[in-house]
C-alpha cells in the first residue's frame, strides 16, 4: 500500500508540473493557517489518506497531539509517510476513537463518501469533538470554469479518462447545473467510499451541513479573492450543533 501512497503525492503536491502542484501546496499552507487559527490541544484527523497534511503541520508548526484515522485496509499509506513526523496515534477503526478533541478535520473526503458513511462522520464528530470544538472541512470545486481546468489538468497531465460526458461537462461549467453522477444522497448506499469526484455539488454540501451546524467561516482555495468556480477547493470552519447521532441521520436524510 506504500505505492499507492506515492502514486498520491506523485500526481498532486508532488507531481513534476507546477500547474498541478501550485494548488496542493497552496491549500496545505491555507489548512495549516485555519489549524492554527485557534489552540489545539487534541486534533482528529479523520480520513488521513497519505496524512500529509498532518506530517507537513508537524514539520512547520508547534506539536499537536493527533489521532489520525484511516480505514485498516489502506492505513500503510499513513504509515509509510509519517517515520520521522511528530508522534502521532494511528488508527484502523473508528470504534479505537477515544477521548474528545479540540479539532476534527476530514480534508478531500466527505466528496468521497456516499451519504450513510457522511451520516458517520458527523456521528463520530458528535460523540467526540469538545463541547467548544470545532470542524475544518475541505471538498472539492466542480462546477464553473475550474472544471474545465481541472478536466484539462486530469486528462492532459495526469493522463486520465474523463468522467464526464460533453454536455454534462458544459451544462456543469458554463451554467453550474451539476448531476448527481455517482448517487451520493441514497440513503441505502452500501458503498463505503467513492472514487472520484465526479458531480459532486459543493452547494447541496453546504445546504446539508447547515442543517446540522453552522458555518463560522469558509475560504477558496488556492486564490480567496477570486470565486469558488475559479479555485480549486473551500475551506469551512464548522460548529457541530447538533449531537444526537438519530438526529443528524434523520437531519441528513438517511432514514426513511
Amino acid at each position: 500500500m506504500a505505492e499507492a501512497m506515492v502514486n498520491y503525492a506523485s500526481y498532486t503536491y508532488a507531481h513534476p508540473n507546477f500547474l498541478v502542484r501550485f494548488p496542493h501546496l497552496r491549500r496545505m499552507k491555507m489548512l495549516n493557517a485555519a489549524i492554527n487559527k485557534r489552540p489545539v490541544g487534541r486534533w482528529l484527523d479523520y480520513g488521513t489518506g497519505d496524512a500529509e497534511v498532518y506530517r507537513n503541520h508537524a514539520a512547520t508548526h508547534a506539536p499537536v497531539e493527533a489521532v489520525l484515522y484511516e480505514p485498516q485496509t489502506i492505513i500503510e499509506q499513513a504509515r509509510a509517510n509519517l517515520s520521522a513526523a511528530t508522534p502521532h496515534t494511528l488508527v484502523g477503526r473508528v470504534q479505537d476513537i477515544r477521548g474528545t478533541f479540540d479539532l476534527i478535520s476530514a480534508f478531500e473526503v466527505l466528496e468521497h463518501l456516499p451519504l450513510p458513511e457522511r451520516v458517520s462522520f458527523f456521528q463520530v464528530a458528535a460523540k467526540h469533538l469538545a463541547s467548544d470544538g470545532r470542524i475544518l472541512i475541505e471538498v472539492p470545486v466542480e462546477y464553473g470554469p475550474i472544471l474545465l481546468l481541472k478536466e484539462w489538468g486530469r486528462r492532459v497531465l495526469k493522463g486520465r479518462k474523463s468522467a464526464y460526458g460533453t454536455g454534462e461537462l458544459l451544462a456543469a461549467s458554463f451554467f453550474g447545473k451539476i448531476k448527481d453522477a455517482l448517487d451520493r444522497y441514497n440513503p441505502a448506499d452500501t458503498r463505503f467510499g467513492i472514487q472520484h469526484h465526479h458531480g459532486f455539488d459543493i452547494g447541496r454540501f453546504e445546504r446539508e451541513i447547515s442543517r446540522i451546524g453552522t458555518i463560522l467561516s469558509s475560504q477558496n482555495s488556492p486564490i480567496p479573492y477570486l470565486p469558488a468556480w475559479l479555485n480549486q477547493c473551500r475551506i469551512f470552519e464548522f460548529r457541530l450543533d447538533c449531537r444526537d447521532p438519530a438526529a443528524i441521520a434523520e437531519a441528513l436524510g438517511a432514514t426513511r
